[in-house]
């Protein structure tokens, strides 16, 4: 099994299903982590698209749950003992917080991929985009990151800043910095055509997992001060149904 991470404050999540998606066009069996769950803890794992069933989760976790006790650590092993029943072909997981203490770092990664940086956990990452960017590089532990989806232009944004880790300033240096030279990258480490790859990333199939009925759904974990701002326009615009996740 190949493992593929993807770190990122924003896109990862679609990222991640994209890339599934493309890997499913040529018949390989793929399983996706990801969070948070909204409802289900089941939502986290996918397999070829589908939400594993309860029964899965359930076997799963009774032979585990007594070593670990926080929840991400306890889903991040769940997963993985599934993976080790169902021998799927690829892992494609989401990174936690993506820290540099991230638990999905940890485990022995085939293909590294960053998405866009933004303000994001702040309480962990920091509170400005090269700070989040240099704890982003770190949690990759040296291997080789693929960007994908960055804008052209942040690759020089972020080279000029003098706050610019050695280790970020290496990885962006040798950087794919065009859409078209980050597609390929990803599409020969994941032995694809461009084609597939490009197909998947545009396709409509999968929305964003918080647009969930008629609910705003606003997660507190990723930027607090964000949501604290948020609060007068919810309060004007009388947004009926708002669903806090992570409150504190």
């Amino acid at each position: 099994m190949k493992i593929v991470r993807v770190n990122g404050p924003t896109r990862k999540g679609s990222t991640a299903l994209s890339i599934a998606k493309a890997l499913y066009s040529v018949k390989k069996n793929v399983v996706v982590f990801q969070s948070p769950h909204f409802r289900f803890c089941t939502e986290r794992i996918l397999y070829n698209g589908y939400t594993i069933d309860s029964k899965a989760w359930r076997k799963a976790h009774d032979k585990i749950r007594d070593q670990y006790q926080k929840f991400f650590s306890l889903a991040l092993q769940i997963v993985l003992e599934i993976c080790r029943q169902i021998r799927p072909d690829y892992l494609i997981a989401e990174a936690g917080i993506g820290s540099s203490n991230d638990l999905v770092s940890r485990l022995p990664i085939d293909l590294e991929i960053l998405t866009p940086v933004a303000v994001d956990h702040i309480e962990q990452l920091g509170s400005t985009r090269i700070a989040v960017l240099n704890e982003k590089i770190k949690s990759s532990r040296g291997r080789d990151i693929h960007f994908l989806g960055w804008p052209e232009e942040d690759f020089g944004l972020f080279l000029s800043d003098s706050l610019l880790s050695k280790t970020a300033k290496q990885e962006l240096d040798k950087a794919a910095k065009t859409e078209e030279m980050q597609i390929r990258s990803i599409s020969t480490a994941l032995r694809l055509s461009e084609q597939e790859l490009k197909d998947a990333l545009n396709s409509p199939k999968f929305g964003r997992r918080m647009n969930i009925g008629e609910r705003l759904w606003l997660d507190n974990a990723h930027n607090p001060s964000a949501i604290r701002g948020l609060e007068p326009f919810l309060l004007k615009n009388r947004i009926g149904s708002v669903i806090i996740l992570n409150p504190k």
